[in-house]
């Protein structure tokens, strides 16, 4: 049994790949499994899945290769992240910090964008996957590891689908945790970063820090600058000419880690390195600065810098200081040796040892991993081991490390550094993902797919086609043709060989001709008569029910991440991508931060998710959602329609000042203080083009926001009859006009607005608002 980087200082997605290709190279050298042998990897993160790949690449007779995760999928930390990782970052100023390729013989990554990273390690994995004893289980929690006496151990699962199962070695690659101040007012480092968006609020707002690791002094940079993202704010580290002040900072660096050594890091930046800077860089800096926040970075300890973080950013928060004291703009400030009083304050009021209570605009808790919690259910484990093993020596500098001999002997040379991060080509015939449909004695089926259900999301991620071998008869589940038909109708092809072809073919036809569905979108099947295929090896039962809910779940799932992806690239980036809608700078940053709050809501709910989605692809609102209609959701469907209604919702409830969020149940896919709404993004409802005529239907919520509507609201609810107003006693059987919905399409004036910003967006809605409600004053309140 191994522990694999769980007690490490220098911690790097590149630093714990590099020990897990070394630890695995070594048992393979040591004979310390058969070669037919069984290996456990419990944790899936950047060092469990670069050791399994290590294990299927250097013993490839190996029969079961098991990598466990709690989570439903592995990565999660940085999956569709935005923050920086370099793999070499943390040994700027040396020049090899330049090299933006990890430079491994697997699992090889370049510099980039965290989502971009995990996509490109995850589609490696599943590469190698496909092909191997690699089994990947998720949502399954390993409680504990019993050692046998005779090189073997049993890993103890506390929840999942599995069994327990003993194996020739166990890597416990656990990792670090969560961070200890999660909460909904204090965000995780790798969510999505509100800094660097603009700072959408009058006057001058307070920023408060804690935590002088690497995250919190990334985190101050952020608030200090005016908008930049991670991976900008590195560049322009690197990017400096300094250097005399980069041989200054080595060498101070070698004098933190000297024995007996009592540095005070800031303070020899301030006096040994910042006289090295050139000062049109502190000009350029200066212009930098953002003008209308204070930001206060906060640690317990003595002294601000520690000797184990990152020089790169050490460096750059002190650049920051000293530009803010020369140029008197007294906006950073740093606090040190002084404790919270009372609990971490993750909401409301902080409190600091001899301060008064104040509350800042933005907090961000930096405070660790809960590591404690990561590695409770091995506790006993590592007491066996000894006591060195676990406190390094008191000189000891953590260093990036390098490839050991044994694992250069095992898996050979580097790959280029310029190999560029994209997924590895498959053959034409082997770029398909297999799924196999079997029914079992009982009557459930017999599943046989190199993804677990609750995986299918990476089908779509990854472009894969499909191709299906079902037994079942179509008519035998209609749970069952309605996720076929979403799962292959959004895959870039979809071959079906199945028992009553024809029927087959005519039901997933009509299954995505529904009356809802968008116009422009084509779906495309083959259905071929069943192959004859003898039962697959690793079949594993299921119930019909249990299959179709935890895929469509998948599904759900992947379509919201790949619409907060739609999202941020709109409202985020500082080079915004074109949605056809212009939207002012300001006000694209309140509407990423209103959807950030809406995203901690659908989190929360699997119903929720599924309501939103649905409705934003959907004219009926469904009381109790079935699976039929969610053929519509999906990534053919998402930036054409589900990313408009989406941007639609968020600009009316930003603009009108509405309390409205993700709706929990019917009605609609918004809800709150009372009200319902229905963002909805279909072109065309009923086989006609969405026209005035929508003012007709039987909407089910308030208020009714059509993002593919191009006519002004304020003459719907008036349109159909020309002889009515507003105001008109309605006649038997007749509902008001004033009594209808509010209904609101994206014409020109909304648009205008939009690209006016916040404020003449809530000038416009208040104008239709006012309107409606001198004609309906209990319609909506105002």
């Amino acid at each position: 049994m191994f522990f694999l980087g769980c007690f490490e200082k220098r911690v790097t997605v590149y630093s714990q790949q590099v020990r897990a290709i070394n630890l695995v190279a070594a048992i393979l050298d040591q004979g310390l499994v058969r070669a037919e042998g069984r290996v456990a990897i419990v944790g899936g993160g950047a060092a469990g899945l670069t050791a399994a790949v290590a294990f299927a690449r250097g013993a490839p007779g190996l029969r079961v290769i098991h990598v466990y995760e709690k989570l439903p999928e592995v990565l999660q930390l940085q999956q569709n992240s935005g923050r920086y990782l370099h793999p070499h970052n943390y040994d700027w100023p040396a020049e090899s910090a330049a090299n933006p390729s990890a430079g491994l013989p697997f699992m090889n990554w370049r510099a980039g964008l965290a989502r971009d990273v995990q996509r490109h390690l995850r589609d490696q994995f599943d590469e190698v996957a496909r092909t191997s004893a690699i089994e990947l289980r998720v949502n399954t929690s390993v409680s504990g590891v019993v050692p046998f006496e005779r090189m073997s151990a049993r890993v103890l699962l506390g929840t999942g689908p599995h069994v327990p199962e003993i194996y020739d070695v166990v890597i416990l690659s656990v990792g670090f945790g969560l961070e200890r101040s999660i909460s909904g007012v204090t965000p995780s480092y790798w969510t999505v970063s509100e800094l660097e968006s603009p700072i959408l609020a009058p006057g001058v707002q307070p920023i408060f820090i804690s935590g002088n690791g690497d995250g919190g002094l990334v985190d101050f940079m952020s608030a200090a600058l005016v908008p930049m993202t991670h991976k900008q704010i590195c560049e322009f580290i690197v990017s400096l000419d300094i250097p005399l002040a980069k041989a200054e900072l080595a060498l101070i660096d070698q004098e933190a880690w000297a024995a007996g050594a009592a540095i005070d890091l800031r303070e020899a930046y301030r006096t040994r390195v910042m006289p090295l800077v050139p000062p049109s860089i502190f000009a350029d800096v200066g212009e930098r600065l953002r003008r209308n926040v204070t930001v206060r970075l906060h640690t317990n300890e003595l002294q601000l810098f520690k000797r184990d973080t990152a020089v790169l950013n050490r460096f750059g928060c002190a650049l920051l200081l000293e530009v803010d004291r020369n140029f008197h703009y007294n906006a950073l400030q740093i606090t040190t040796g002084a404790s919270f009083v009372g609990d971490v304050p993750l909401d409301g009021d902080i409190t600091l040892e001899g301060e008064a209570p104040f509350r800042p605009f933005r907090r961000y808790l930096r405070l660790g991993p809960d590591t404690a919690a990561n590695l409770g259910p091995f506790q006993a484990l590592r007491e066996r081991m000894p006591a060195d093993a676990l406190t390094p020596p008191p000189i000891f500098r953590p260093a990036t490390p390098g490839l050991s001999v044994a694992a250069v002997a095992a898996f050979g040379t580097f790959q280029t550094p310029d190999a560029p991060v994209v997924a590895a080509s498959r053959p034409a015939d082997e770029a398909a993902l297999g799924l196999r449909i079997d029914r079992a004695a009982n009557g459930d089926l017999l599943m046989t797919c190199e993804l677990a259900p609750e995986a299918f999301g990476l089908a779509w991620r990854n472009q894969r086609p499909l191709v299906v071998d079902c037994a079942l008869r179509p008519t035998d589940s209609p749970q069952l043709l309605a996720l076929l038909a979403r799962f292959g109708g959004h895959a870039p092809s979809a071959t079906i060989y199945a028992a009553d072809r024809r029927r087959w073919d005519e039901l997933l036809r009509d299954a995505v001709r529904g009356r809802a569905m968008p116009s422009d979108i084509s779906f495309h099947f083959r259905v071929e008569d069943l192959r004859p295929l003898s039962l697959a090896v690793g079949s594993r039962p299921l119930s019909v029910a249990a299959f179709v809910e935890t895929a469509q779940a998948a599904l759900d799932a992947e379509t919201l991440a790949n619409l907060q992806d739609a999202l941020f690239d709109v409202l985020a980036r500082p080079d915004p991508m074109e949605c056809g809608w212009v939207i002012e700078t300001e006000l694209r940053g309140a509407l990423w931060g209103l959807w950030q709050t809406w995203r901690v809501a659908l989190d929360a709910n699997v119903a929720a998710i599924r309501r939103f989605l649905l409705l934003l692809a959907d004219d009926e609102d469904f009381i109790d959602v079935a699976n039929e209609p969610l053929v519509r959701v999906g990534p053919k469907t998402l930036r054409a329609h589900l990313l408009k209604a989406t941007l639609f919702a968020l600009a009316f409830v930003l603009g009108a000042g509405k309390p409205l969020g993700p709706a929990l149940a019917h009605p609609g896919n918004l809800q709150g203080d009372g009200l319902s709404g229905h963002a909805c993004g279909v072109s065309w409802i009923e086989g006609r083009v969405v026209g005035p005529r929508v003012a007709e239907l039987n909407w089910s919520a308030a208020i009714i926001l059509l993002a593919e509507l191009r006519v002004a609201a304020e003459f719907l609810y008036a349109e159909p009859r020309l002889d009515l107003r507003v105001g008109d006693r309605p006649r038997v059987g007749e509902v008001a006009l004033a009594e209808r919905p509010l209904i609101l399409g994206a014409d020109d004036v909304f648009l205008n607005a939009l690209e006016a910003g916040r404020p003449a967006l809530s000038a416009y809605l208040d104008g239709v608002i006012d309107a409606r409600a001198a004609a309906a004053a209990n319609l909506i309140e105002v």
